[in-house]
């Protein structure tokens, strides 16, 4: 590594430049994926509680179809008594 920063060092400024600049990204990605790791490896043991579930009123759609369900079955009803 102490040979490496030797010949750096000879190299034009723009060049050390550009190793320093990958160099850090390089370090930010690997920080990054240690911490994501870290995470999610954190967040696997956090058990959620179940929701307490209440019933949904209907929807206008599915309260116009059972309207028309309606509607059908007593005009069908109507057929049916005579």
């Amino acid at each position: 590594m102490f040979d490496f920063i030797i010949r750096l060092r000879a190299r034009p400024l723009a060049y050390r430049r550009k190793v320093a600049l990958w160099s850090a990204v390089g370090l930010t990605a690997l920080i990054a994926l240690i911490w994501g790791i870290s995470l999610s490896m954190r967040f696997d043991d956090v058990v959620t509680p179940p929701t307490a579930t209440t019933p949904e009123a209907p929807g206008p759609f599915e309260t116009f179809m059972g309207q028309v369900q309606s509607g059908f079955s007593s005009i069908k009803d109507s057929f049916d008594k005579k």
